[in-house]
Formats: structure tokens, C-alpha cells, sequence
């Protein structure tokens, strides 16, 4: 009897399990496979239920429809759009460079390199339909005889234009599109997952508040966190005394805080009670 009752529960449990990952195969229309939402579920730790919900969170930001979100877009993600430290999430997300915080990494995942080798494949493509457009145009040019003179003039004149045009793209910063895919959404915001470690979410915190980046929080730092935080209603002297004593409780006598006084400190607060966002549920935005 009592075998029977618990494979029933373990048979409801799968069917709902099923139920779930096949709506979120309907809403994303190809964007991820079953594989890539039974891997989620488990590196986050998300529920089924969860990881539904933010899938149509992650809908609703793609504005355009094209299945991935802008770096923008993702932080207009209702439990962080109107967070007093928004300005500091893209340091803390890596959304700039992800390479040095692993756990939240995706630069040189297999389907990027597939992404880049079709991008490629296509420029090359281009190139070659380019060339070959050129050289029929010049073959079609030397049989014309009439305005021959003309014509060759103002060809050589858009071959100007178009070298200048080179030059000039040449010289921009070579900054590489970033855009957020819906695996990528998921293991940003498990950091937010209240199953998620403490030292997860230290690391995260801890980049939150090193706003330069150089694996130090000094008072600049802590300046520039209380100042978001505390908006217009603390002033000047209100955010130095602020700084000083977390400095004086933290910084075990240094200039600054490192990340081993940091986690010291965090371990002793309710970080996992306090670092944590709601998905139970979905609230349209």
C-alpha cells in the first residue's frame, strides 16, 4: 500500500515535470531543448514551476522577439529595474566581460564558437558574392563604350568613397555585441535563487560593491554604494561616518576591505534571507 502511494506521488510528480518543460519548449519556440532546461533546473536549482516563471519574465523583456536580451534589456527585469545599485549591476553581472567569474561564465560556450563560425561563414560569403558582383560589373563596363569615360570616373569615385568608408570603420574600438540568451538569464539570476550558496552570492555582493574592479572595497567604494543607496537623504558627512564604521568593523586595520573580510562578515548576517527574489509567481510587467 504504502509503495504503491509513493509511486503514485513519483509518477504526478514526473507528469507535472513534464507538463511544465513542455510549455516552456512552446513559449521559446526553439530558443532552448529539453536538454538545456533539465541541465538549468539543476544548476540553479530552480523549481519547475521557477524556472516557467522566468522564462516568461525573460519573454516579456524581449521586446523584439528575437529570443535574446540586450544587456539593457535584461535589467529591466522587474526585481532589479528599480534596485538603488542598478548603476553597479552590469560590474557585478560581468555583463562586460564574464571571463574571470566563472560561475556565471558563458564567453566560450560551444554555441557561441557556432555562432561566430555561421558569422563567419556568411562574411565570407559576402565577400566572394562581392567580388564576383565587382568583376561583372567591370566586364559589363569595358563592353560599354558609350559615356566609357564617365562611367569609369564615377566608379572609381564610389571605390573612394568606399575605401574612406573602411578606413574609418577600422578605426572603431572593436567591441563585439553582447546579448543574453535565456541560459544565460537563468544562471545570472540564480544568484537571486535562495538554494544558491552563501559564497555564490558573496562573490556577487563582493563585486557589487569593488566598483573598480580591482579586487578591493575602499572607501571610494563604499562612498560611491552608500551614496546610490542613501540617495538625496544622506548628505556628505552622513556617508563619511557610515564609511568609517564599516571600514573600522571590516577592514581589520588595512585601507581597505578584502574579499576574506568581506565573506567574515557575511557569514554572520542572513545573506541567503536577504539575497533572494520571488518566482513562485508571475506578475506580468
Amino acid at each position: 500500500m504504502g509503495s504503491n502511494f509513493m509511486g503514485g506521488l513519483c509518477n504526478q510528480a514526473e507528469a507535472i515535470h513534464r507538463e511544465t518543460v513542455n510549455k516552456i519548449l512552446d513559449l521559446s519556440d526553439g530558443a532552448v531543448t529539453e536538454e538545456d532546461i533539465e541541465e538549468l533546473i539543476m544548476s540553479t536549482q530552480f523549481t519547475d514551476e521557477e524556472m516557467l516563471n522566468l522564462y516568461m519574465y525573460f519573454k516579456d523583456l524581449d521586446q523584439v522577439g528575437d529570443k535574446k536580451l540586450t544587456n539593457n534589456e535584461f535589467l529591466q527585469f522587474p526585481f532589479l529595474r528599480f534596485c538603488p545599485l542598478k548603476p553597479l549591476l552590469f560590474h557585478a553581472f560581468m555583463l562586460k566581460e564574464d571571463k574571470e567569474f566563472p560561475e556565471f561564465a558563458h564567453l566560450e560556450g560551444k554555441e557561441e564558437k557556432k555562432e561566430i563560425k555561421k558569422e563567419e561563414k556568411k562574411t565570407e560569403e559576402g565577400k566572394k558574392k562581392e567580388k564576383k558582383k565587382k568583376d561583372k560589373d567591370k566586364d559589363k563596363e569595358s563592353q560599354e563604350n558609350e559615356d566609357g569615360e564617365e562611367a569609369a570616373e564615377e566608379e572609381k569615385n564610389v571605390e573612394k568613397l568606399v575605401e574612406a568608408q573602411r578606413v574609418k570603420d577600422s578605426e572603431l574600438p572593436q567591441c563585439k555585441a553582447r546579448y543574453i540568451g535565456f541560459k544565460e538569464f537563468a544562471r545570472y539570476i540564480s544568484v537571486f535563487n535562495r538554494k544558491t550558496p552563501i559564497d555564490l552570492k558573496i562573490k556577487f555582493y563582493f563585486r557589487l560593491f569593488d566598483t573598480d574592479g580591482d579586487q578591493k572595497i575602499t572607501r571610494r567604494d563604499l562612498n560611491q554604494v552608500i551614496a546610490l543607496v542613501g540617495g538625496t537623504e544622506l548628505n556628505e558627512e552622513q556617508r563619511y561616518t557610515i564609511v568609517d564604521n564599516i571600514m573600522n568593523e571590516c577592514s581589520q586595520g588595512k585601507a581597505y576591505v578584502d574579499h576574506n573580510d568581506f565573506q567574515k562578515v557575511l557569514f554572520t548576517t542572513s545573506l541567503e534571507n536577504r539575497c533572494k527574489i520571488d518566482l513562485t509567481s508571475y506578475h506580468k510587467s
